[in-house]
C-alpha cells in the first residue's frame, strides 16, 4: 500500500495474549516509530496512545519523505514488539518550483548561444514531483527575442531545457518557469552581440560625379542576428 507524503493516515495496534486473543482489560500505552524507508524521514502525529480495551488507535500520522519499505514498529513496555506491513510514500501535489541551473546574475551571453536551464518541482515536503508540465518563457526584457518551450519533469523532478538559442537580440532580462499557478523567476542576465558577421555602410553611398568627394561614410559591424558589435 502507499500514502501521499504529508497526508494523514491511521494505524491500529492490538494488545494480545500468547494465543492471539485481544486483551480487553488492557489500557497500557503503545508507542510506534518509523522503520525502514528513506533515511531522514520523519513520522508525524501522536506516537504514543493509550489502549482502550486492548486496542490502541493512531490517527493523523504522516511521513514526509518519498520512499518504499517503510514499516511501523510498535512497542508496549515488556511485550513482544510488532511490525506493520511494509508501505510506500509517494510525492504529493506540486507546491514549489525553482531554477537549479540558470545563467549567473549579470552574466554576459553571446546572442544565439545555447543556454541550458533546469527547473525543479517539489511537493510541500521537498520531494521531487515527476510528470509536471513546465513552460519556459521570457519574463522581462530581451526585447526582440522570443521564447516558449515546454518540458515534463523527470523522476528527479527536473524539467531540463537544453540548448535554448532563441535569445538572439541584445538586451537584459529574466526568464520564468511556470507549472500551473507556480512560477519561478531566473537571475537577471545579459545578451550581448555575437562575433562580427557582416558590415553595413551608413549612409549607403549613392552615385556621384567623377572627382566629387564621396563624403563621410560609416561602416558598422553586425553579428549574424543584426546586433551591432561594439568593440
Amino acid at each position: 500500500s502507499s500514502s501521499v507524503s504529508g497526508s494523514a493516515f491511521g494505524a491500529t495496534v492490538t494488545v494480545q495474549d500468547a494465543s492471539g486473543n485481544t486483551v480487553t482489560s488492557d489500557n497500557s500505552n503503545v508507542t510506534i516509530v518509523l522503520a525502514g524507508g528513506t533515511v531522514g524521514a520523519n513520522l508525524g502525529g501522536t506516537l504514543t496512545v493509550q489502549a482502550v480495551s486492548g486496542v490502541a488507535t493512531f490517527s493523523g500520522l504522516s511521513v514526509d519523505k518519498v520512499g518504499t519499505g517503510y514499516t511501523l514498529h510498535a512497542t508496549d513496555a515488556s511485550l513482544t514488539p510488532a511490525d506493520s506491513n511494509a508501505f510506500a510514500i509517494v510525492a504529493g501535489a506540486a507546491a514549489n518550483i525553482g531554477f537549479t541551473t540558470q545563467p549567473a546574475t549579470n552574466a554576459n551571453i553571446a546572442a544565439g548561444s545555447p543556454i541550458t536551464l533546469v527547473a525543479h518541482v517539489t511537493d510541500g515536503a521537498g520531494n521531487a514531483v515527476a510528470g509536471e508540465s513546465v513552460t519556459l518563457a521570457i519574463n522581462s526584457g530581451f526585447n526582440g527575442s522570443a521564447l516558449s518551450a515546454t518540458k515534463t519533469t523527470d523522476a528527479a523532478g527536473d524539467a531540463t531545457f537544453a540548448g535554448v538559442t532563441s535569445l538572439n537580440k541584445v538586451g537584459t532580462g529574466t526568464l520564468r518557469a511556470t507549472d500551473g499557478a507556480l512560477m519561478a523567476t531566473s537571475n537577471s542576465f545579459n545578451i550581448v552581440a555575437a562575433s562580427p558577421d557582416h558590415l553595413t555602410f551608413t549612409p549607403v553611398p549613392g552615385d556621384i560625379m567623377q572627382g566629387q568627394a564621396l563624403g563621410n561614410v560609416t561602416v558598422t559591424e553586425y553579428d549574424a542576428f543584426d546586433n551591432q558589435v561594439v568593440s
